[in-house]
């Protein structure tokens, strides 16, 4: 790999020349030691390399994966932006793009979007965690390839935000209700649940990447889009575990006959009320049911009232529509105190006892967190 930018970028860029002569664009998130999780600076400089790639013809394909073995990317650095977002009861202009969170979240959706309409094949490799925005830079990738201890989660009700990155889009296009659920609760899932609910395409062990890579570099890569398309798929399915039987089973999905009935005319006879108090109220055995009956009655109750109304409100809208919403709900929650303070009680002071406020709330206050900050504002929304 030529490597066009010093050790010490959080994003190594640069290019493998194949057999053929074409080329592979690599990315390679660069902060181990911070479980890769992004920053303003990483977001840049991945949207400025995909860019670039997207008008060469040279570049055939891309592959994005990360440095260490604890993870592919824990989600966005939110400790890095605890002094630009508002503590309760302190003005925020949600609408000042030169804000450090907002700037932050802004260029994230931009580069979910750009990943999730590229021209061109892009292999993602996840080992370890994958949560939060690094969830979005993997699920809205063409060809997602997740290691042996993948876990994948979004947490994000926990420190007083909502599933962010994109995630309205493709945690409501996994199997009944195990996308609300991740929402709601947070709870991560494995490999296995990852590959049967539509998050990843191919589970191959780590031990076999090196393999794969170089499979890619001597590949004869064709100049016509569909075929390298087609190629990138043949080099994936010949490296994939066939029988995933070697995988731990699923987390979550083995789940889904208990969880479902919770979930039971949700929206329509049941209100999302009901269905929280059910599931703080659960009196059984079972580990990962007991983990998030405590993550939601530890997590912001906003943040899992907006959650579900989120994944509702969401369901029909375009991919364009939900980062809107997304981006909408937010920069509100921020602009609310509430992500502060998360972050304070979760990573900052880390005494795991966030002081939530202003956490009663009818129908009314819970719409006015999907009012875009420029409805009335001159400039159009940066997502639109």
């Amino acid at each position: 790999m030529s490597v066009n930018t010093i050790e010490q970028s959080p994003v190594l860029i640069g290019t493998w020349r194949s057999h053929s002569g074409a080329f592979i664009g690599v990315l390679e998130l660069n902060r181990p030691k911070s479980l890769n999780a992004l920053n303003v600076k990483m977001v840049t400089l991945l949207h400025a390399a995909l860019t670039r790639w997207q008008q060469d013809e040279r570049v055939v394909c891309v592959v994005l994966r990360a440095s260490g073995d604890r993870a592919f990317c824990a989600g966005g650095d939110v400790k890095s932006l605890y002094q630009a977002v508002p503590s309760y009861d302190e003005s925020w202009d949600r609408s000042n793009l030169k804000n450090l969170a907002i700037e932050f979240f802004t260029r994230e959706y931009l580069l979910n979007r750009l990943i999730h309409s590229y021209p061109k094949p892009i292999i993602v490799f996840g080992q370890g965690l994958i949560i939060g925005g690094g969830l979005g830079l993997f699920a809205n990738a063409s060809h997602r390839v997740v290691a042996e201890d993948a876990s994948m989660a979004m947490p994000e009700v926990g420190i007083g935000f909502i599933p962010d990155a994109s995630s309205s889009w493709f945690l409501n296009r996994t199997p009944s209700i195990s996308g609300e659920f991740m929402a709601l609760t947070g709870v991560g899932i494995n490999a296995a649940d990852a590959i049967a609910m539509g998050l990843a395409d191919h589970c191959i062990l780590r031990e076999s990447w090196s393999a794969l890579e170089m499979a890619i570099k001597h590949c004869g890569w064709s100049s016509d889009r569909d075929e390298i398309f087609a190629q990138v798929g043949e080099l994936l399915r010949g490296h994939s575990l066939l029988d995933h039987r070697c995988l731990l089973p699923p987390r979550l999905l083995q789940h889904l006959s208990q969880i479902e009935p919770w979930f039971a005319n949700w929206g329509q006879d049941k209100t999302d009320i009901e269905l929280v108090a059910r599931l703080r109220a659960y009196k059984g055995h079972d580990p990962l049911l007991l983990l998030a009956r405590d993550r939601v009655r530890e997590s912001c109750p906003v943040s899992i009232r907006l959650a579900l109304k989120q994944m509702q409100k969401s369901r029909c809208l375009s991919f364009q529509h939900c980062q809107q919403l997304e981006l909408d709900l937010a920069l509100n929650m921020i602009a609310a105190g509430h992500f502060r303070e998360g972050v304070r009680a979760r990573l900052i002071d880390k005494d795991g006892s966030p002081r939530w406020q202003n956490i009663e709330c009818g129908a009314l206050t819970l719409q006015a967190y999907f009012k875009s900050p420029w409805c009335k504002r001159p400039q159009r929304h940066p997502l639109a």
